[in-house]
């Protein structure tokens, strides 16, 4: 430092003049020179820290840039993200971190805070089986670190759900997968990121295409059955079912009589065969779905509410529609076809050959899926048969009990050391004034203590009788409240099937026994009078 600062420092009067001696000069020095170092010190310092501050604030302005940077991009990820995401903590809790698609998907912007459970469920009491789920769920995804992320997600209880949002007094269903993610801090689970998938409109499309496929098929099934048969099979087909929808209709107002209800069983039954033989199984499908309403007020006792009514009543409707479709598609195949004789309305004489070679189809069809193995075989010495339209539906019901109850399996049918292939056999023929369908096959034969027991729990015998004749028991077969099988399927019934067969060979004034061997086989034998000489009943 020179003199004239040294001098500026002691601020001495600027005007004054000074004359100083070696020896002031040196006692200045030496009194100013701690002054001197300390100012140099304090320079220096500051020096360094401006340009240390400089330093910072230009890091710290990088680092809140790249923040910024990063902020915007994962705002602009989760504003576009065409998912829903979320994070919940581990008091399930959703965080401020979601995207805008969330909003948009479950209708609100109330997200952040919600308890995640009631976000999804509101209303509690309705879902109280899904909370307890998604709970215990959550509860392991936090807690057990030990399972793997695929061993968890098999129990999953948010794949494919469908949940309710009510929204301003409406109430909207929507369909969400969700996936979940562990977010770890360290060793710990932090948070769980939720990402949620509307697959509302697939699962809509699905089922469209789905329904549609079906639509198809039914159509394919019934110009399938159409070419097998001819179109004129089918109008006494479509004409017989119309009859029965019609009656089904009627009878709904008083379903909850058991008379009627019974009556409605033996038709649907009835229906439900005929599908069967033609091969409509969408058609013999919905007859079974109605069979199964009609059940519920069975087991209700008779008690059959208006909703079940308001049921039976639309699938009543969709059989009519079903059959509209049919019959349209068979009026549009009649052009193609020349009748080979005109119908004889008044006797109801057909020509049988069209009906055998069905009725074979439809019983390897039925053996088919029950995983037997049955050959039918028809000897026919008639050439025409008079009311034959009407035993359609009974040997149909006899054929379907001969492959559901008669045959065995293979496996049992090794094991007795009988054919692999089991065997129907199926004669008409005339004996005196009696037309004559007898129907064979080589099956277990009638088990009498099973009819019996199941006589008991019906209640049509009383239980405390040890021994009931065999030709009794043999008629409780043909009771409508009479079932040997334990669940109805759509090839066995619930104990309408004979019932039927009773009603209509009455009708015809005719007869119809029963003859069965253990592990030999049953014989049907329906006997109905040549009419045309006048009503004569068979003996």
């Amino acid at each position: 430092m020179s003199i004239e600062s040294l001098f500026a420092l002691s601020k001495l009067p600027e005007k004054k003049k000074w004359v100083f001696s070696e020896e002031e000069i040196t006692k200045l020095f030496w009194k100013y020179k701690g002054q001197l170092l300390e100012y140099k010190r304090n320079a220096a310092f500051w020096a360094a820290t401006n340009e240390n501050l400089k330093t910072a604030y230009e890091t710290l302005d990088e680092q809140e840039q790249a923040l910024e940077r990063a902020y915007n991009l994962n705002k602009k990820y989760l504003d576009n993200i065409q998912e829903g995401l979320l994070l919940i903590d581990r008091n399930f809790i959703i965080l401020s971190q979601y995207s805008t698609y969330l909003k948009s998907l479950f209708m609100t912007d109330k997200i952040e805070g919600e308890y995640i459970i009631d976000f999804l469920f509101p209303d509690k009491k309705k879902n109280i089986q899904e909370c307890m789920e998604l709970e215990k769920y959550l509860t392991i995804l936090f807690q057990n670190k030990q399972a793997s992320m695929e061993m968890i997600n098999e129990l999953n209880p948010l794949i494919d759900k469908k949940i309710l949002i009510m929204r301003e007094g409406r109430e909207y269903e929507k369909t969400i997968n969700t996936r979940f993610i562990r977010i770890y801090k360290e060793e710990e689970i932090e948070h769980v990121m939720m990402i949620f998938e509307d697959k509302t409109e697939s699962i809509r499309m699905k089922k469209e295409l789905e329904k549609e496929k079906s639509r198809n098929k039914a159509e394919l099934d019934s110009i399938l059955a159409i070419l097998r048969v001819g179109p004129d099979a089918f109008f006494d087909f479509i004409e017989e079912s119309s009859r029965i929808l019609d009656s089904l209709n009627n009878q709904v107002p008083d379903i909850d009589k058991k008379n009627t209800l019974n009556m409605m069983f033996r038709q649907i039954h009835s229906l439900k065969g005929s599908a069967k033989y033609f091969e409509l199984n969408h058609i013999a499908h919905l007859s079974h779905s109605l069979e199964d309403a009609l059940s519920g007020c069975i087991k209700d006792e008779g008690l059959c509410t208006t909703e079940i009514k308001r049921k039976i009543n639309a699938m009543i409707g969709h059989l009519w529609t079903e059959f509209q479709i049919i019959d349209k598609l068979n009026t549009r195949f009649q052009m193609f076809y020349e009748r080979a004789a005109q119908r004889n309305n008044d006797n109801g004489t057909v020509k049988l050959s069209g009906f055998f070679n069905t009725l074979k189809r439809m019983t390897k069809n039925l053996a088919k899926d029950q995983s037997k193995e049955v050959q039918l075989q028809i000897k026919n010495d008639l050439n025409d048969f008079p009311c034959f339209n009407q035993l359609k539906t009974p040997i149909i019901q006899i054929i379907r009990n001969a492959v559901s109850h008669g045959i065995e399996d293979t496996y049992e049918r090794l094991s007795l050391k009988k054919k692999q292939i089991g065997k129907i056999d199926m004669r008409f023929h005339k004996d005196g004034d009696s037309f004559v369908i007898e129907i064979t096959d080589d099956g277990r034969g009638l088990n009498f203590e099973k009819i019996r027991e199941k006589a008991v729990v019906k209640h049509l015998i009383p239980d405390d009788v040890n021994s009931v004749p065999k030709e009794k028991l043999l008629q409780i077969l043909f009771n409508p409240d009479f079932s040997s099988q334990e669940e109805a399927n759509e090839i066995s019934g619930r104990g309408f099937g004979l019932d039927i067969v009773k009603n209509v060979v009455s009708e015809l004034h005719g007869k119809v026994t029963v003859a069965t061997r253990p592990n030999i086989g049953t014989r049907f034998t329906i006997k109905i009078p040549d009419t045309k000489g006048g009503a004569r009943h068979v003996k």
